[in-house]
């Protein structure tokens, strides 16, 4: 689990770069904390001040949160891979060490008063990789609708009802247990109880995928709460990022 820990690290440090966080950033803090990084592993030194100061001010203290979410989105991605209907273990140890060091970097960030804070909640962060999870089996097929213009997915394309629910059983909500039992093992109580009750966690992620504003204020967990505050801000800096 170590080495898959480490790898899904190494490739969210590399997203910070490949979407051109330092150059939105620049050297902007979000607190006077001296010491405190732009993003809690990797910095450049000696930047000029970024586009972020053009960003409004309601926007700039979750910004970083909401670039780290980015970069944990795509790095998952890349470690995870395509969907496919072998392998179901390895992927459930693969998305486990994603969330253990999801858990670490938190309590890391425990050192750091509350308004040096860069990461969201280890629970934010769990319930967008497990969110992408549930959502594997349909990528493919959302894909190529999305490559040929189509309104909706061809459902051919999509596997069958009792596959997805396999997946589920075995994979997705396994995985949720993972997480809470992880989370009991190093006593970070708080993840625990920000995780929520299974139940609760799954019908916020079923909430979520509806996309709908409106909606998002039923949402009962506190890393599915924090993750529609920041989706929300994330909708409103795609322009800036488009436009650095």
């Amino acid at each position: 689990m170590a080495y898959n820990s480490l790898v899904w690290l190494f490739l969210h440090e590399f997203q910070h770069i490949e979407l051109n966080h330092f150059d939105l950033l620049g050297d902007f803090q979000i607190s006077e904390t001296p010491n405190t990084p732009a993003f809690g592993i990797a910095r450049r030194a000696d930047r000029q001040l970024g586009p972020m100061l053009k960003l409004p001010v309601d926007m700039r203290a979750e910004t970083p949160q909401c670039l780290e979410l980015q970069a944990d989105h795509d790095a998952a991605d890349l470690l995870l891979e395509a969907y496919s209907t072998e392998g179901w273990e390895d992927l459930r140890c693969k998305i486990t060490a994603i969330s253990g060091m999801m858990m670490l970097i938190e309590r890391a960030d425990a050192k750091y008063n509350e308004e040096s804070l860069t990461h969201p909640k280890a629970a934010t962060r769990i319930f967008q990789l497990l969110g992408h999870v549930t959502e594997m089996p349909l990528i493919r097929a959302q894909v190529k609708a999305k490559q040929a213009g189509a309104k909706a997915v061809d459902p051919d394309d999509i596997p069958s009802a009792d596959e997805i629910q396999a997946f589920g059983r075995a994979v997705t909500l396994p995985c949720f247990f993972d997480a809470v039992n992880l989370a009991r093992v190093v006593e970070a109580d708080t993840i625990r109880a920000d995780l929520g009750d299974p139940a609760d966690f799954f019908q916020d992620i079923a909430t979520a995928k509806l996309a709908a504003s409106d909606q998002l204020s039923q949402l009962k967990t506190s890393g599915a709460r924090e993750w529609a505050k920041l989706v929300l801000i994330n909708d409103r800096l795609k322009p800036f990022q488009a436009g650095q």
